[in-house]
C-alpha cells in the first residue's frame, strides 16, 4: 500500500505532532508500505531526511508562517505529490493538513483519512473569531468527507463527536512510543555527562520535557517549587524543550526565588532525550488547557514510562487514558500548585512506591502504547478506508 502522510508538524521542529507523524510513517513503513511524507521545510532539515527510513519531500513553506501563506504552495506542492507518487490513501496529521489535504485529495480522487489529537477541534468547534471560522470551514470539509477519522485518545473522540460530526467514523488509535525505549540499557557515561553539562551533579531531578508554551504546566511545578525545597533542598527542576514562555518563566524562577534549582536546556538533540530522562528522578507534567490546545494524549509521559519514570500529571484530556492514578502514577489538578507540590513530595518521601509506580507506568506502556501496534492498527484502518472507497480496488 501506497500511504502519502502530509503534515505541517515535522522534525526538526519539536512538539507531539511531530513525534506522532515520524512514528507512525516509520511504522507504516516497517510495515511493508511505501510512505511519502510531505512536510515544511526548517533550518537541518536534511539530517533528520537523511537518517528517515522513508521518503521525505519538504514543501516550500515553513512552520511559522500565516496559513494563507502556507496554503497555496502547500496545495500545489501537494496535489504534484498526489498525481505523482499516486498513493492509496493519505493520512493527514495536523491541522493545517487536514484542510489542505481534504481539498488537494478531493481534487485529485484520492482517498484521505485525517489523525485527529484534540486541539483542532477545540480551537476551531465552536470558531470564535471570523478567521477562525474559515478556517473550521476546511476541516469541516474535511471531517465529513473522510470515511474514517483517527483519534489518539477516547478524550479527542469525544470531542469529535461533541463537534457534530459521527461517532461511527470515529476510531481511537492511541500513540504508540518505539519498542526500544524499553529495553535499551541506561548509558552511565551519558548520563553523566548531562549531569555535568547542566550543574546536575549531587541533585535529584524532576523533569518536564516538553514544549515551552503555557499549556504545559512548567509554571505550576515552579510554583510548587518553595514547597518541594523546604523539605528536599537538593531538588533541581529541569525544564527541557524550547518554546514562548521560556522568558516568562525565566521571570517566575528570580521572582521565588529559586533560581539555583531551576535549569532551562533548550531543545533537548532526540539522542539526548532517553538519557534525560534516565536520570531524572521524577517526571512532571501539569498539563491543562489554555482554550485553544489541549493534551489529546500526552506523548512525553509514555516516554517517560518506558524508561520506568514514575510520572505525576494534571488530570486533564487523554492524561487519565494513560495513568491509572495510584497504579502507574499520580493524578493531580495541574492548576493547583500546592496539590502538585503535595504528589511531588509524596513520593520523594516514598522511593519504594516511587519505584513501584515506575514500574507500573513501564508496564502500561509496555502492554497499550507501543509504536508497532499504532502501526498495525493505523494500516488496518487505512486499507478499511481504501476497500470502502473502491471495492475491486486491490491495496498491496
Amino acid at each position: 500500500m501506497r500511504v502519502l502522510v502530509l503534515t505541517f508538524e515535522f522534525p526538526p521542529f519539536a512538539g507531539g505532532v511531530a513525534t506522532y507523524t515520524r512514528t507512525v510513517a516509520r511504522g507504516l513503513e516497517s510495515l511493508g508500505c511505501r510512505v511519502l511524507l510531505l512536510a515544511p521545510g526548517y533550518p537541518g532539515h536534511e539530517s533528520v531526511d537523511r537518517d528517515s527510513p522513508f521518503l521525505t519531500t519538504r514543501m516550500p513553506v515553513g512552520h511559522g508562517e500565516k496559513e494563507l501563506w502556507r496554503f497555496f504552495p502547500a496545495l500545489t506542492a501537494l496535489r504534484r505529490a498526489l498525481r505523482q507518487f499516486r498513493p492509496h490513501v493519505a493520512l493527514l496529521t495536523s491541522d493545517l493538513a487536514h484542510g489542505v489535504g481534504a481539498i488537494a485529495c478531493s481534487l485529485e480522487q484520492t482517498v484521505f483519512v485525517p489523525v485527529i489529537h484534540g486541539s483542532e477541534v477545540v480551537k476551531h468547534f465552536p470558531a470564535p473569531s471570523l478567521k477562525r471560522f474559515v478556517q473550521s470551514a476546511g476541516l469541516r470539509f474535511a471531517y465529513s468527507r473522510a470515511p474514517r477519522l483517527l483519534c489518539v485518545s477516547r478524550f479527542t473522540r469525544d470531542l469529535v463527536v461533541a463537534a457534530g460530526f459521527p461517532e461511527a467514523r470515529a476510531d481511537v488509535i492511541h500513540n504508540g512510543v518505539a519498542e526500544e525505549l524499553l529495553d535499551a540499557p541506561i548509558s552511565q557515561s551519558r548520563t553523566d555527562e548531562l549531569r555535568s553539562r547542566f550543574g546536575l551533579r549531587g541533585r535529584t531531578v524532576i523533569l518536564t520535557l516538553a514544549r515551552v508554551v503555557e499549556r504545559k504546566g512548567q509554571e505550576q511545578m515552579i510554583e510548587a517549587l518553595p514547597a518541594i525545597l523546604r523539605h528536599h533542598p537538593d531538588v533541581c527542576y529541569v525544564i527541557a524543550g524550547a518554546g514562548s514562555s521560556r522568558s516568562r518563566l525565566q521571570a517566575l524562577v528570580r521572582t521565588r526565588g529559586v533560581r539555583e534549582h531551576v535549569v532551562f536546556t533548550g531543545e533537548i538533540p532526540e539522542a539526548d532525550k532517553m538519557n534525560l530522562l534516565d536520570l531524572s528522578a521524577l517526571y512532571v507534567l501539569p498539563s491543562h488547557s489554555d482554550g485553544e490546545r489541549v493534551e489529546g494524549l500526552g506523548i512525553s509521559l509514555l516516554e517517560a514510562g518506558a524508561r520506568a519514570r514514575p510520572l505525576i500529571a494534571g488530570r486533564h484530556g487523554g492524561i487519565p487514558e494513560i495513568i491509572t492514578h495510584g497504579t502507574d502514577g499520580l493524578l493531580v489538578d495541574a492548576n493547583d500548585p500546592r496539590q502538585l507540590a503535595r504528589a511531588v513530595l509524596a513520593l520523594l518521601g516514598d522511593p519504594a512506591r516511587a519505584r513501584a509506580l515506575g514500574e507500573g507506568a513501564k508496564r502500561t506502556v509496555s502492554t497499550r502504547f507501543l509504536a508497532g501496534r499504532m502501526a498495525r492498527e493505523t494500516r488496518a484502518q487505512l486499507e478499511a478506508a481504501v476497500a470502502r472507497a473502491h471495492p475491486s480496488q486491490g491495496v498491496g
